[in-house]
């Protein structure tokens, strides 16, 4: 009898992260086109060009679907941020600039990128699960940068001056990309790096020696 040839387990395994992920990046696409309004399964089976089916099989409902298009982005915006980190020299006020320059950098804030967040974060606060991988006061985000001015200040990450240099720092950045948002032609990405690393400047004492770091790397 002639035997049936079936996929080996890891080309199936392949095959179907391949359409996990063809899901995802067809509805980011969608969103950034449309918004999140505009990502319905129809649009999404259609971008995607698989299957209905497709749809359930990975991941239930389209909702679940959206979710996991949220995680995604912020996955893709933490892998940049490390990266960043990871090539930066291993002193903290390098490294803080690093992160400057991985959140304001084109490849984390971009017309697509700003597109998706933003739809994510309005409609978060009807969906919960959004405001997990949208939210600006996004704990993992925080931790990073009270970290880094604790190291650079000397102090514990729970003592005032550290906590507000690093909120002051991402409000900043947060204030950024709403600029970039609403007025991405007219936005100076260097300017809005200069701006945020005078300001952290301003707030760190003479003495810690980020303001000498800082303007060798302001252009």
């Amino acid at each position: 009898m002639e035997q049936i040839q079936t996929p080996e387990p890891n080309k199936r395994a392949k095959s179907k992260a391949r359409s996990h992920q063809a899901l995802i990046d067809a509805t980011l696409e969608i969103i950034a086109e449309e918004g999140i309004g505009g990502a319905s399964v129809s649009r999404i089976v259609e971008k995607s060009g698989l299957s209905r089916g497709m749809i359930h099989l990975h991941f239930e409902t389209k909702e679940k679907l959206l979710v996991e298009a949220a995680r995604s982005m912020a996955d893709d915006y933490y892998r940049n941020l490390f990266e960043f980190i990871d090539a930066a020299p291993d002193l903290p006020a390098q490294r803080l600039i690093a992160m400057i320059d991985a959140d304001l950098g084109e490849s984390s804030l971009n017309a697509k990128t700003i597109a998706i967040w933003f739809a994510f974060r309005g409609a978060a606060r009807a969906h919960n699960e959004f405001a997990r991988y949208s939210d600006t006061r996004d704990r993992r985000l925080r931790d990073l940068f009270t970290a880094t001015f604790a190291e650079l200040l000397g102090n514990s990450a729970d003592t005032p001056e550290v906590i507000d240099a690093a909120n002051g720092t991402i409000a900043l950045m947060e204030g950024m990309w709403a600029d970039y948002f609403l007025h991405s032609g007219a936005f100076d990405r260097d300017a809005a790096r200069r701006v945020v690393l005078h300001f952290i400047a301003g707030v760190l004492p003479e003495s810690v020696g980020f303001r000498r770091i800082a303007a060798q790397s302001i252009r």
